[in-house]
């Protein structure tokens, strides 16, 4: 990201003026928060719509599995790296290490279902890395009939300020 570079440009020049006007720990936070930006893009819309299969052709990747029954059953974030990990989240961190098939089958444990859960994905996927503040996020459908993929997204929807919403083909509109 252009803008990203150009303030990382800047941060020496700006290092030296909060010295000189006794700035120096709001500079810090400031580029601890710049350092650790990352641009979440969920993909949302109903159930069976291709929100996963739109983000497994753009990976190049049957990671995410395409049933047409409601499959995605937590908010799953994908993001480049240099190694792949897959990890059942919570607020804590790190819940547990699954493997390709059972994300693909949305086969494990919840151990508090009171919890927000969220699958968070490592890649070292081409696509991925000339963007590596992009988290791509394949979102549960809404109005698949099953209330924890509804309170998934109404937990998840804060989290991101721009969105990506998917309408099948057959649609063609939003209801």
């Amino acid at each position: 990201m252009e803008l990203k570079q150009l303030v990382n440009d800047f941060i020496p020049e700006l290092t030296s003026l909060s010295k000189k006007y006794d700035f120096t720990d709001e500079l810090n936070d400031a580029v601890k928060t710049h350092n650790e930006f990352k641009l979440r893009f969920p993909f949302i819309g109903s159930f069976s719509t291709g929100k996963s299969t739109l983000i497994n052709t753009f990976l190049d990747d049957k990671l995410l599995g395409v049933q047409v029954t409601p499959e995605t059953c937590l908010p799953t974030e994908i993001r480049y790296a240099e190694h792949e990990s897959i990890n059942l989240c919570n607020s804590d961190g790190v819940v547990s290490t699954i493997s390709r098939e059972q994300l693909k089958e949305q086969d494990f444990l919840l151990p508090d279902r009171n919890r927000d859960y969220w699958i968070e994905i490592t890649l070292p996927n081409k696509s991925l890395k000339p963007y590596p503040e992009l988290i791509l996020v394949n979102m549960p459908g809404w109005k698949s009939g099953i209330r924890a993929h509804s309170q998934a997204i109404e937990h998840y929807i804060s989290r991101s300020g721009t969105y990506c919403i998917v309408v099948s083909a057959e649609d063609g509109t939003l209801k």
